[in-house]
Order: structure tokens, then C-alpha cells, then sequence
């Protein structure tokens, strides 16, 4: 763009953020290990390594001041954090503060955002123009200097190139316009060495959340050019990439840059060795990984200090063992061998446990609220969409939706509460907030399924058998339990529902397959609002409408159309990318979002939100305190946590 037509669009351009709230122009401080590394002459001083204007990190950055009491740590000087997970995997990398903007606390408000890798990002009135400026002199973890190359790198030379087959839009929809794949994708313009812009063809206020979360990261935007192109056709003679590709195990230059160019959640989840030498702007870079764990440590280069001047992270890396069976692991964190963690399968249930062995394993347990919502019964409204007089789909078509809203009133969320979770969880607000056997089964009369066959179970409105699965996963061992209680639940109606739990992989494929009635799964409903997930759409983890997505993109030649509710939900949504999702417009719409799950469309929660359990280590500091709302927040701030 000619910097005449740039003037012009930043005369209409709101500032959404300038600068850091604090700058800190004293002396830096640097660990003890990176200190003799300088000594040696092995790495430049602290000074040459951080940006002109580092990102300040201090009370309410990232978890907010209510929750933390920040304190100015101290390094850890050779000892690690030992943590456990059902997988070698890196929450401290996955859902570590690294995007061009941070909020504390989830948020992705205009009003709390703040700087990260970017020194300060703008828009235009209608969101449809953002301007980044990268924060001058930050360096990827090889100690490269990051530039707009890089950016320029990731839109013409990867999402731009054909024979990669990666459009622009493959990781998480973000980059088309309102994360539409019909839509064009972001327009990219160089402007100088740190700063561009990416230009929508439509208002794409959502943008915000995708620039701010932890769930998509800087990654989508922008990767490390100088080792990438290394790997890349255009710059590296393609015989001797194909030479390479061989010697990796793969088939040719596409293969092997495809082993190399990454996403966050394959960096720090997949365990990856092709992933070790990868330059990233993370707290901490992968330096070893093996079947049974891996081992993360402190990037010389990272872009933050504290309001002292001190570099972080404090803690010098981590070793992440994975432990498939909760037994083991549960041994593992009450012996006292591990320093954090807050697995997946630490549930309410083995509370007695870890806090019956709290002081002989010198460590704390902290009930805080997660990201994650409840169990939730998803209803497939495709399942037989082809198939003429389908009994199934005379229920979901039934405009006073009378089956699903008797599903909901049969599900009595106080005896989960007292069964699976000590009564810590929350009572359903969006739909099954009443427990009504009554209601239930005159919702199914009304619905036609007033007949019985012999074993006594209601019949489809033909009199047809009526007999559905409910399918879950092996992710979580409340997934299986509420799925079973739902089925007593579902029984006592008159309903012959039964249950049956696959491994994840399996379940999702055969779910998207449109081979099931009713799925039960997790999702991120708690950060649903704040746009950091929206894993509620009709092809993600429900998996309740695959059909008419495949409709939407396929610009009709495939899938299904969309019946009118379903149309009602895609428009909401589509309002919803236009704005950001904490503006006031997008809590007005997120509201609309919830009224029609509510109405019974698609999703029953069993019950409300959740409680966690979390395992510190005493002598671990600036961790957030008790009821904390967000589990997968405290892992956001690894970088300054501390031992005292």
C-alpha cells in the first residue's frame, strides 16, 4: 500500500493500544545459567537480547491483581519444575502468554488488552483494518532478529504457495474474513520493518480474540522466515531438499518443510523430535523429548521482564513426564516428586487422596474453576438428514423441540452433583436447570412417542422402534460416568438409550461421520464468551452438524441445507465475527447464543460449572489463590512463577 493511502486509513483509526502500562528503563537482570553462557562468550549481554522496549510483566498482566498477589521472584539457578500429565505435553508452551496481545484472566476486552510480542495494535471503526507494530528488536529463540519478513514469509511463501496446499485459513479459520472459508482471506501490507496490516473484506471485530489467545498464538501470523526458508523451494535448491527429505523419512521438500513449519499445539503437545530445532518466541523452547517425557528450557532471547528488570521466566525449564494410568500418576503427585500439575485426570473424586497426603508430600491443593465446561449431551441434528419420513428427524424438526427439552428435564443435576463431584459444582444455567420426570414424559407424549413396544420402551411417533447410543470418550473418567447416570435417567422415562466410550480419535471420526445420535464430550463453554474458544460450533467438538457445515462450504454441492434453526445459529454467528466478542454488541449476541441452546436446540448441560483440583509444591510462588476461575490460566503465567 502507497503510504499516502496508509495516512489515510490511520486518520481513521481508533488506538487500541499505544504502549506497555509500565516501562522499565533501569538495568536488566539475567538467570545465573544465562549469565555464564555471557561470561563464556557464549551468548550476547541481556541488553542485546531483549527488545528495545520489553513487555513488562507485573501485578495483573496476566491474572489479575484480585486473584494474584504478585511478587518479584527470584531464579531458580539449575532446578527444574518437575510436572505430570497424562502425555508428555507443555501447558507452560500451549497456553503460555505468547500472541501479539494479553488480557488477564481469559479476557479479550478492548479494554484489557495489552502488548505482548506487539509494542501496540490498531483498527479502524468497523474492525475490518488492523495495524501491528512487532516490538523492535525482539528475536526468535536462535537469536535471529524478528521482522515483517517474517510475516511477509508466512502469507506468500506458505499460505501463498500452491504445491504446500496450506491455505491461510487452515489453522483455526482465523486469517479468512470472520472466519469464513468462503470468504477472501486478510490481505496482508508491509508497512516498514516492524509494522503491518491486514486488511478484511468485511467488519471481523472477532479478530481481537485470535490476536489475544492463547488457543491460536502469534503462529498463524508469523514464523521464523531465516530457518524456514531453509526448507522452502523458492530459496533452497529442490534437489538437495528432496536429498533431505529422504534422509527424514519423507517424500519430498512439501513433506519435509511440513515436519518443520509448526502450530503451538504440535510444538509443545506433539512431542515432536523434528520440532527441537524450531526457533519460537515462546518462555521456554523444547530442547528433548521421549516416549515417556519431555523437557523444556528458559529461551535466552524471550521478549518479557519483570517491573524490576528482570528477564523471565524465572524457572530455568521443566521436565514433563506422561503417565497414562491414573493410578500411576496419582502415586506420582501424592509421593511428592512432582511440582505442579493440574492434569486431565485429576478429578474432585480423589480429592480424600491428595489431601490426606498434601503435608507428607509438601505440597498444596488449590480448587479453582476451569476453562473447560461439563460433560455435555450433544444431539446430532443431521443423522439420517437423507434419509425420507426419518423418524429421528421428525424430533429434531419439531418446532416446540419437545424431545430434546424432555431429554433435559429427565437429568437430575443435583444427584450428579452429589455423585461424581462433592456437591463443588455449580447447577446448570443454560438448559436441564429443572429436574421434572413429569414434565419429561408428557414433553415425549406430546412429541408422539406416547406408544410402548414390549419390553415397555417408547416408540418413534410411527410406532417404529425407537433406540439410540449415547457415545463418549476415554478422555476423562467422569465422561463415562455421567454418560451412564444419563442413560438411568433416560430409562426411568421410558427411553432406550444405551451408552459406549471410544478412544478420542475414533469417536471424533466416526462422530463427523454423522454415525451417531448422541455424543457426550467436554468443551470450553467458560471461554466461549470471551472468544478465546468457540468450540461450540456445529463441526467441533459436539460434532452436532457436520452435514450443514459441509453445506455452507461447499457452497451447497454438498452436505445438508440447513433447516431453519439451524440457519438461526449460523447467523447468529455470523453477527457475532463481526464485532469483538466483550464489546457490548458481543455480549448482546453472545446472550442470543446461549437463548438458543436454552430453547433446546442441540446441547444439554448435565450441570454447571466446574471445580478442579491443582497440585503446587509448597515452596512455589505468584500462584493465583483459591476458586482461582481459570485452571488452564494458571499455566498461562508459568513464566513467573518462582521457589521461594
Amino acid at each position: 500500500m502507497e503510504q499516502k493511502m496508509y495516512k489515510k486509513i490511520l486518520c481513521h483509526v481508533v488506538v487500541f493500544f499505544m504502549s506497555v502500562t509500565l516501562v522499565y528503563a533501569g538495568k536488566y537482570q539475567e538467570a545465573p545459567m544465562l549469565k555464564r553462557l555471557v561470561d563464556q562468550g557464549k551468548l550476547p549481554p541481556v541488553e542485546e537480547r531483549l527488545p528495545d522496549n520489553p513487555w513488562v510483566v507485573g501485578s495483573g498482566a496476566i491474572i489479575s491483581a484480585e486473584w494474584l498477589d504478585f511478587k518479584v521472584g527470584k531464579y531458580s539457578d539449575g532446578k527444574l519444575a518437575i510436572t505430570a500429565d497424562v502425555a508428555p505435553r507443555s501447558y507452560q508452551i500451549a497456553i503460555g502468554a505468547t500472541n501479539f496481545l494479553i488480557a488477564p484472566d481469559q479476557s479479550t476486552s478492548p479494554d484489557k488488552v495489552k502488548g505482548a510480542l506487539a509494542e501496540w495494535v490498531k483498527w479502524n471503526d468497523d474492525f475490518s483494518i488492523y495495524t501491528i507494530k512487532i516490538r523492535p528488536g525482539l528475536r526468535w529463540s536462535d537469536g535471529e532478529p524478528v521482522s515483517t519478513e517474517d510475516v511477509r514469509f508466512v502469507f506468500e511463501d506458505i499460505y501463498g504457495n500452491k504445491e504446500l496446499d496450506i491455505p491461510c485459513g487452515s489453522k483455526r479459520r482465523s486469517l479468512y474474513t470472520q472466519m469464513d472459508p468462503r470468504k477472501p482471506c486478510g490481505k496482508l501490507n508491509i508497512i516498514d520493518k516492524y509494522t503491518f496490516s491486514i486488511t478484511f473484506s468485511e467488519p471481523y471485530g472477532y479478530f481481537l480474540s485470535e490476536i489475544t489467545t492463547w488457543i491460536q498464538d502469534y503462529m498463524q501470523i508469523i514464523q521464523p522466515s531465516h530457518f524456514l526458508k531453509k526448507y522452502h523451494a523458492k530459496y533452497t535448491d529442490i534437489s538437495k531438499l528432496n536429498k533431505m527429505a529422504k534422509k527424514n523419512g519423507v517424500e519430498d521438500w512439501k513433506q519435509l518443510f511440513r515436519l518443520k513449519e509448526t502450530n503451538h499445539f504440535e510444538y509443545c503437545c506433539a512431542n515432536d523430535p523434528n520440532l527441537i530445532d524450531v526457533p519460537v518466541l515462546y518462555p521456554y523452547v523444547l530442547v528433548e523429548t521421549a516416549d515417556e517425557y519431555m523437557k523444556i528450557m528458559r529461551n535466552p532471547y524471550f521478549v518479557a521482564v519483570d517491573p524490576a528488570g528482570n528477564q523471565l521466566p524465572y524457572i530455568d525449564g521443566s521436565i514433563i513426564y506422561g503417565i497414562q494410568d491414573k493410578e500411576a500418576l496419582v502415586m506420582k503427585l501424592i509421593s511428592g516428586e512432582v511440582d505442579f500439575s493440574n492434569s486431565d485426570f485429576m478429578k474432585l473424586g480423589d480429592m480424600p487422596t491428595y489431601v490426606q497426603n498434601a503435608e507428607r508430600g509438601g505440597y498444596n491443593v488449590l480448587i479453582t474453576g476451569s476453562i473447560n465446561g461439563p460433560p455435555t449431551l450433544f444431539v446430532n441434528q443431521d443423522y439420517e438428514y437423507d434419509k425420507p419420513n426419518s423418524q429421528w428427524q421428525k424430533l429434531i424438526k419439531d418446532p416446540n423441540k419437545s424431545f430434546t427439552r424432555a431429554l433435559a428435564l429427565a437429568i437430575n443435576s443435583e444427584d450428579i452433583n452429589n455423585a461424581l463431584y462433592f456437591n463443588m459444582y455449580e447447577m446448570p444455567k443454560i438448559t436441564a436447570a429443572e429436574y421434572n420426570v413429569e414434565k419429561a414424559n408428557k414433553l415425549l407424549d406430546e412429541a408422539g412417542m406416547s406408544k410402548k413396544d414390549r419390553a415397555g420402551y417408547r416408540t418413534y411417533p410411527d410406532g417404529s422402534e425407537f433406540m439410540a447410543t449415547i457415545v463418549t470418550g476415554n478422555m476423562s473418567p467422569d465422561l463415562i460416568d455421567i454418560t451412564v447416570m444419563m442413560q438411568n435417567y433416560f430409562d426411568a422415562v421410558g427411553l432406550n438409550i444405551n451408552t459406549k466410550m471410544l478412544t478420542g480419535k475414533i469417536l471424533r471420526a466416526r462422530a463427523r461421520n454423522n454415525e451417531f445420535k448422541l455424543k457426550v464430550i467436554w468443551h470450553d463453554q467458560p471461554i466461549w464468551y470471551s472468544g478465546i474458544s468457540r468450540d461450540y460450533d456445529v463441526c467441533m467438538k459436539g460434532d452436532y452438524s457436520c452435514q450443514t457445515m459441509k453445506y455452507y462450504e461447499s457452497q451447497g454441492k454438498e452436505g445438508y441445507k440447513p433447516p431453519p434453526h439451524m440457519v438461526e445459529l449460523y447467523d447468529i454467528n455470523a453477527k457475532r465475527m463481526s464485532v469483538p466478542p466483550e464489546s457490548a454488541e458481543g455480549a448482546k449476541l453472545f446472550s442470543e447464543l446461549l437463548q438458543w441452546f436454552t430453547k433446546g436446540n442441540a446441547a444439554i448441560w448435565p450441570i454447571g460449572k466446574i471445580k478442579v483440583p491443582n497440585i503446587f509444591k509448597k515452596n512455589m510462588k505468584n500462584i493465583p489463590k483459591e476458586n482461582y476461575p481459570y485452571n488452564l490460566g494458571i499455566s498461562s503465567s508459568s513464566l513467573i512463577w518462582y521457589f521461594d
